[in-house]
């Protein structure tokens, strides 16, 4: 037998250990390399983040406007305080705003020069971003350190950020506890919480909106934070909001693009997107998440609605990542119409506890007016309700001793003299006369018979009978009219700032509930400006006095209370307009119903102002209203 011999043989121990040693060099070498970089990259990621950027642009905008920022341009590098400017007091609130820690290095620095880096007062974290940079070499930078991150922006450019791009990273913002968005078709809707969005509110034209997607050519959709009147859709058992075909136009698209649109910013034509459309297509026996097809004849131009509604389908984006819609960021438990149509004779709409519903078109719900931004507009501020972002084109800011009549609808306003801290809101401006809406019920002491005890109490009847349902004709102090123009006003501490106004007084009725019978007579109805400046279009019964109501499909004329946890108490509100032989009234849910006039009701007082009430202070917003004198 024939033995083979194996001559294959192992390493030896020598070859072995200059293996080991060959590896070890190997990963010695990768380990010096590599172990920088990623701390490098762990330093990075606190470069440039979005907020604080942002941030900096806020500082640039204030630095410009500086007188003494010529001077700060001399230096090769500046640390800026507050001290060093002119405008201390714009300084220190915008550090009050942004939360500015002593930690915190606001700077300017000319790129060129590298003085800088001996200089003990810049922090090693700066001069480590600083080299990681690359720059031109003629580039002035204002750089700021907040939080442990840093950022920048050039002196000479707007950042693209600060438009729809800004809007989105804020929406894609992670969080541990929160989903704020939804990204479909390449559209980012804003989804979610109400206690997790609090980043997507806009103040603009004299409303606060919420901004509800971002388009991918950076166009934004946003919507009125609130209802701002209440009417009905259209006429019985129609429920198209536009037909393109003959042209007709829903009472909502009138009220859109008449009456809401004339209260806008240069009515919106710096603002609007004017290439889209509202998708308006039936979405009937279909669960709300079905998306919405798009047929032709349904797709109705921004040309010619510029303003719309919120369509089902969006509406239920909105909620989408909420595990319950009651608490969706949209849901203002009231009752609001949307856009598109459940069948030929009922529109989807909104109900007070966010459910989606399809209702007729009769019924007197919310509107919720929406538009489409263009892409491109600058935006400003933080997002949040405290302290909204702001658009660049909009109605210019109110100085001291601005009158108030300059001003325009939806802005906020406090008297100085009234210790009640009511706030009011402009409706709009008649005839040089500002008309403003109390945002409290009226009130008046009610004493008990059998007790003698004396209670404040928000209730009162409109008229002692059925058949008194016209403002003005009352004679005691049991009814709303006669009350308000005499105990209520003689008690006023502004009462010499009132002057008398017309209030006007129309009817709607079954067959006919178009809003503008509110003052329109019904043979000639017209666009409500056309109504309210030729007698001959108006109605002829009126009431002349210092306090008054609204009237059906006014601006404002929807329910007070648009809050979450909304009480079931009896918050039931009076209207001027008759219905009818009956009056109209709003419920606490936000919908109008027809009333008999011997309710115990609500008001909420409306006044006419001198024309030379002027402005001391403020913003005009809801948490920073104009104190008038």
């Amino acid at each position: 037998m024939i033995k083979l011999e194996n001559k294959k043989k192992g390493f030896v121990l020598a070859e072995t250990l200059v293996i080991i040693i060959f590896i070890l060099i190997i990963f010695t070498l990768l380990y010096n390399n590599i172990t920088p970089l990623l701390g490098q990259y762990k330093e990075i990621s606190y470069y440039d983040d979005l907020d604080t950027t942002y941030n900096v642009y806020q500082y640039k905008k204030i630095i410009e406007s500086d007188s003494n920022y010529v001077n700060i341009l001399n230096n090769d590098y500046y640390i800026i305080n507050c001290s060093d400017l002119t405008n201390q007091t714009t300084c220190n609130n915008l550090n009050s705003i942004l939360d500015f820690k002593e930690d915190d290095t606001l700077m300017f620095l000319k790129t060129k020069t590298e003085t800088y880096k001996n200089d003990s007062n810049i922090s090693d974290e700066i001069k480590k971003y600083l080299e990681y940079l690359t720059f031109k070499e003629d580039e002035n930078i204002l750089l700021l350190e907040h939080d442990g991150y840093i950022s920048y922006i050039t002196l000479s450019d707007t950042p693209k950020e600060f438009t729809s791009d800004y809007i989105k990273i804020l929406t894609e913002r992670k969080n541990k506890t929160c989903k704020t968005y939804v990204l479909e078709d390449g559209i980012t809707y804003i989804s979610g919480k109400n206690t997790c969005i609090n980043f997507n509110y806009v103040w603009w034209s004299g409303k606060m909106w919420r901004i509800t997607a971002i388009y991918p050519d950076g166009s934004i959709k946003m919507i009125t934070d609130k209802n701002i009147t209440n009417i009905s859709f259209n006429y019985s058992k129609n429920s198209t909001y536009y037909d393109k075909e003959t042209g007709t136009k829903s009472f909502v698209f009138q009220f859109l693009n008449e009456d809401f649109l004339d209260t806008l910013y240069n009515k919106g034509e710096d603002v609007i997107d004017y290439t889209k459309y509202w998708n308006t297509t039936m979405q009937s026996n279909q669960d709300i998440s079905t998306k919405l097809v798009e047929e032709e004849e349904t797709l109705i131009p921004t040309t010619i609605s510029p303003i719309g509604l919120l369509n089902s389908y969006e509406y239920y984006k909105s909620y989408q990542n909420t595990y319950n819609v009651a608490d969706g960021y949209l849901n203002r438990f009231t009752y609001w119409w949307l856009i598109n149509r459940y069948s030929q004779e009922q529109p989807w709409d909104v109900i007070y506890d966010g459910n989606s519903n399809n209702s007729s078109t009769v019924n007197s719900f919310g509107i919720r007016p929406t538009i489409i931004i263009k892409p491109g507009i600058i935006f400003s501020g933080q997002g949040t309700y405290e302290n909204p972002l702001t658009i660049s084109y909009d109605y210019p800011k109110a100085t001291q001793n601005d009158l108030l009549n300059s001003r325009y609808s939806g802005e906020y306003v406090k008297f100085d003299l009234d210790n009640t801290n009511t706030i009011y809101r402009i409706v709009s401006i008649e005839n040089n006369s500002s008309k403003i809406l109390s945002l409290k019920y009226a009130t008046y002491d009610e004493t008990n018979a059998e007790t003698g005890e004396t209670k404040t109490s928000t209730l009162k009847k409109f008229g002692l009978t059925n058949a008194d349902i016209t403002y003005g004709l009352g004679t005691t102090n049991d009814t709303w009219d006669y009350y308000l123009n005499n105990d209520w006003y003689n008690n006023l501490p502004f009462k010499n700032k009132l002057v008398m106004g017309t209030f006007y007084i129309g009817k709607i009725s079954a067959g006919n509930l178009i809003y503008k019978l509110g003052i329109c007579k019904r043979e000639s109805i017209d666009t409500t400006k056309n109504c309210l400046t030729d007698e001959t279009k108006r109605v002829e019964t009126t009431f002349t006095g210092y306090v008054g109501l609204l009237r059906y499909g006014e601006m404002f004329a929807t329910h007070l209370h648009q809050e979450r946890n909304n009480s079931n108490t009896n918050k039931n509100t009076y209207l001027l307009t008759k219905y009818n032989t009956n009056c109209l009234a709003l419920t606490n849910l936000g919908n109008i119903f027809i009333s008999s006039s011997t309710e115990l009701y609500n008001v909420q007082p409306v006044y006419y102002l001198n024309s030379n009430v002027k402005i001391l202070s403020g913003s005009g917003t809801e948490l920073d209203p104009y104190i008038i004198s």
